[in-house]
């Protein structure tokens, strides 16, 4: 399934919630704050004509949550109904002039 995903299929969920189940760590809301395209991580011999990109995410209140591997629920929007995905990989990036007491994270595609 994560290989059929695209940045389109994040772009209608900007602003709305999802959450982020690990074995190891509490569940974590997560609110969906942008979806950047990143053409230039595409690998040459890419066989995938998706164009990688990243989403953005942001959890209040604050987390330990460094790195980890879990089950993705994004809600669902228009004819799309909720969907959940495995074995995905959410890594925390620092908040760079954001507000500090939320935790960021990025969620990368390539």
């Amino acid at each position: 399934m994560l290989a059929t995903l695209c940045a389109d299929d994040f772009i209608g969920l900007v602003g709305q919630y999802c959450s982020f189940q690990s074995e190891h760590h509490p569940e974590l809301t997560l609110q969906i704050q942008a979806v950047k395209l990143r053409p230039q991580a595409q690998t040459p011999s890419a066989t995938s004509r998706r164009t990688p990109f990243v989403v953005e995410l942001a959890a209040s209140p604050n987390t330990t949550v460094v790195d980890a591997v879990g089950r993705f629920t994004l809600p669902g929007h228009g004819t799309v109904e909720t969907r959940q995905l495995d074995l995905v990989w959410i890594g925390r990036v620092i908040p760079a002039g954001r507000d500090p007491s939320l935790a960021y994270f990025q969620l990368p595609f390539n």
